[in-house]
C-alpha cells in the first residue's frame, strides 16, 4: 500500500470524506471537484483505490498534488467493505462521509449535515449515529432521471415493512457517520456485500438515531455499471437477510450467515414465487437503467425477456412505471 505524500493540514477536520475507488476514472473528477466545492471547508478526503485497472488512480493523484486535504491509498483488489474499513482507519475527523466515485453532491452538502448535527446535539437527548439526505438520480451523462424522496427515519421504522425494505431508503453516498460507533459494531461487513451498507445503518440504529435529512443534496448516478443493475438479486436476498437477522439479533439469537440464510429462504412456502419475481426483476431493472441512459433499444429488449419470464408482472409495473402514468398524463392533456 503506497500513501500520496501530502502535508496534512494543522487543524482537525470536521469530517473525513472516504471514497472506495474501483475503475471510476469516467466519473471520478466530477465527484472530487463536487467536494472541493463545499461550502463547509474543514474536511478532508481519504481515498483508497482498490486495485483499479483503469486511470482512476491517476485522476486521484491529481487532485492530491493539488489539494492537501486529499490523500490516497493504493492496494491489491479486496471488495468495497474492506476498502471503506481501511478509508476510515486513516480518517482523522469524528464523522465520516460516505461517496461513491461516481456520484455527486450539492456545494451546501456537507454544511447543511454539520448544523443538523449540532442542532440534534442541541435539542435530543438520544444519540445521533448517522445521517443521510434526500437527493436525485441522474444518468451516466448527469441528466436528471427523478427525485429521491425518502422517510426522514427509515430505521428501524421501515424494518416491519418488506416490501419497502427492499427499496432504497438511505443514499450511500449522502450518508455521514460517527466514527466511535462504526468501530464499536464492527464495520463494514463484506459478507453482506453488495448490502453492506443497509447492514450497516441498521445496526447503528439498534444503538442511536439513523435518519435521512430531506433536503435534496445527493446525485445518484444510474450507469450500467450500478450494483442494481449487476447485482440485483444479490442485493434484495441480501436486504432480506438485513431483515432477518435484525429481529434475530433483538429476539437474542445468533445471526444466520450466508448459507444458514440461504437454506432458510429455500424454506419459505412462497421460495418459488420470490424466485420468479427477483428473476423478472432483473430484467425491468436492466430495461430502467437502460431508459435513463437512453439506450431505448436495449431497454425494449430487456422488456421483452422480462415479459417471457411473467407477462403479468411486466404489465403491472410498466402500468405503474412513473414513465407510463407521466404518458398517459401527457396525452390527456393534449386530447383536451
Amino acid at each position: 500500500m503506497t500513501d500520496t505524500d501530502n502535508a496534512q493540514p494543522e487543524s482537525a477536520p470536521e469530517f473525513s470524506i472516504i471514497v472506495a475507488v474501483y475503475n471510476s476514472e469516467r466519473y471520478l473528477a466530477e465527484t472530487l471537484r463536487s467536494f472541493q466545492a463545499q461550502t463547509l471547508k474543514q474536511f478532508e478526503v481519504v481515498m483508497v483505490n482498490d486495485g483499479s485497472t483503469d486511470g482512476s488512480a491517476q485522476v486521484a493523484e491529481q487532485f492530491c498534488r493539488e489539494d492537501p486535504r486529499f490523500r490516497l491509498y493504493n492496494t491489491p483488489n479486496q471488495g468495497i467493505s474492506a476498502t471503506r474499513n481501511l478509508a476510515v482507519q486513516h480518517a482523522r475527523a469524528p464523522w465520516m462521509a460516505v461517496c461513491d466515485g461516481d456520484d455527486t453532491w450539492e456545494p451546501n452538502k456537507l454544511e447543511r449535515q454539520a448544523a443538523y448535527i449540532r442542532d440534534w446535539a442541541a435539542h435530543e437527548t438520544e444519540p445521533l449515529l448517522a445521517l443521510g439526505t434526500a437527493g436525485d438520480l441522474i444518468n451516466s451523462t448527469g441528466g436528471f432521471v427523478s427525485d429521491v424522496t425518502l422517510h426522514p427515519r427509515p430505521w428501524p421504522d421501515l424494518l416491519a415493512d418488506e416490501e419497502r425494505m427492499v427499496q432504497l431508503n438511505m443514499i450511500n453516498s449522502s450518508v455521514v457517520f460517527l466514527k466511535d460507533a462504526f468501530l464499536k459494531i464492527g464495520g463494514y461487513r463484506a459478507s453482506y456485500t453488495p448490502t453492506e451498507d443497509t447492514d450497516l445503518w441498521v445496526r447503528l440504529s439498534e444503538h442511536g438515531a439513523v435518519m435521512n435529512l430531506l433536503e435534496p443534496l445527493t446525485h445518484y448516478r444510474m450507469h450500467p455499471n450500478n450494483v442494481s443493475r449487476t447485482q440485483y438479486v444479490k442485493m434484495i436476498q441480501g436486504a432480506k437477510r438485513v431483515r432477518t437477522n435484525s429481529a434475530r439479533r433483538l429476539a437474542g439469537l445468533h445471526e444466520l450467515d450466508t448459507a444458514e440464510y440461504a437454506a432458510y429462504e429455500q424454506g419459505q412456502p412462497d421460495h418459488a414465487e420470490t424466485t420468479l419475481k427477483l428473476r423478472h426483476m432483473v430484467y425491468y431493472n436492466q430495461a430502467k437503467n437502460n431508459l435513463y441512459n437512453r439506450k431505448y433499444g436495449w431497454a425494449v429488449v430487456s422488456l421483452l425477456k422480462g415479459f417471457v419470464i411473467s407477462p403479468r408482472l411486466s404489465v403491472r409495473l410498466v402500468t405503474h412505471s412513473r414513465v407510463y402514468r407521466s404518458g398517459r398524463l401527457h396525452s390527456k392533456k393534449s386530447a383536451k
